[in-house]
């Protein structure tokens, strides 16, 4: 998983809010988005934030 701080030198804009899809928790800034749901490094080493919060995708690999 990649830190979300490489987001600032990138080209990347924080939508207002980033809900979760799952439960609708919300992050309101990047630290916000680092805190609840993180970040993670794609083949093209873009830096993207997770859809999923921390949480649900918690209990996601719970419940497989």
């Amino acid at each position: 998983m990649s830190s979300c701080n490489e987001i600032k030198s990138c080209d990347y804009e924080l939508p207002k809010t980033c809900p979760c899809p799952e439960c609708t928790t919300i992050a309101n800034s990047l630290s916000e988005l680092e805190d609840n749901f993180g970040c993670r490094k794609m083949e093209d080493e873009k830096i993207i934030p997770q859809s999923w919060c921390r949480e649900c995708r918690i209990k996601g690999v719970k419940n497989k």
